[in-house]
């Protein structure tokens, strides 16, 4: 359930040193989001640069988190946009869920 995402947060701000963020919202903020808050950009509004890995150092395209927190839902919601990122890792509550797809 949502409610969950800010216990994740929390969770995560108090076991781990991660820069995280809470992927989820309408379109739009999800776009913000990828674009803002997720990656480093050049004021032009430079989006993912999928070749990164997470933790990039700065320059535009390179990623500012560690960690991103989202639900199942928004996962296949934009499962084109994220599938292309070189993740080192992912969790998923609920992973049951990805069984079939």
């Amino acid at each position: 359930p949502l409610s969950t995402l800010p216990h994740w947060k929390r969770e995560a701000a108090a076991w781990t040193k991660f820069k995280t963020v809470v992927y989820h919202g309408s379109a739009t903020s999800r776009h913000m989001i990828r674009n803002y808050e997720m990656c480093h950009h050049d004021g032009g509004g430079i989006g993912i640069d999928a070749t990164t890995p997470l933790g990039g150092k700065g320059k535009a395209g390179d990623f500012k988190v560690d960690l991103v927190i989202t639900t199942y839902e928004v996962l296949i919601k934009d499962a084109a946009l994220l599938q292309p990122i070189a993740w080192t890792a992912l969790v998923v509550d609920e992973a049951h869920r990805l069984k079939n797809k």
